[in-house]
């Protein structure tokens, strides 16, 4: 039988409590060598984007290793290693936006969201990328007038995220 060793940060990755802003000021977001580059960002303010735009996500909740640049909306690998990388978007009612994942300019999956109906749509697309380092990773719109939720002022309301973590250091 062979016993499985999940990194720390990747647990505290799924928890938005206290610990998990502990863990991140504690960090002073570095990467010190038994933890994997990590970030979790948050799309707080609703947001209408145009065709081939990026997504700035606009709340970091942990970005150890300093790979997500808040500035540009892009991750760049630290290190050479196997990522998961991962993006989950929601859309008003009426409005039908397609974005993308996009690895160093060259799209990878979409999400889609159909906003035919009366109802919101969400989609969460996650992805294993063998990421060499400095290759860059985000979520841009594929298509004109995507308008995605914030989180409306609403503490808990994040509809929208971006996030991913070094599954496996190669280097």
């Amino acid at each position: 039988m062979s016993i499985l060793h999940v990194p720390l940060v990747v647990i505290c990755l799924l928890n938005y409590g206290e610990t998990f802003l502990e863990l991140n000021t504690s960090l002073g977001n570095s990467t010190p060598s038994n933890l994997p580059a990590a970030f979790s960002t948050a799309l707080q303010k609703t947001l209408t984007i145009d065709a081939q735009q990026t997504l700035v996500f606009d709340k970091v909740l942990t970005n150890v290793g300093n790979g997500y640049d808040l500035q540009s909306g892009k991750f760049t690998a630290p290190v050479k290693g196997l990522y998961l990388i991962t993006a989950t978007a929601f859309n008003f009612y009426h409005v039908s936006p397609t974005l993308e994942i996009v690895q160093n300019n060259i799209s990878l999956v979409d999400l889609y969201l159909d906003g035919s109906g009366h109802q919101n749509s969400a989609m969460t697309q996650t992805l294993i990328l063998m990421l060499n380092k400095g290759d860059s990773v985000w979520v841009r719109s594929k298509t004109d007038a995507a308008k995605l939720s914030g989180s409306a002022g609403q503490p808990t309301g994040v509809y929208n995220t971006f996030s991913g973590y070094c599954i496996k250091n190669v280097e």
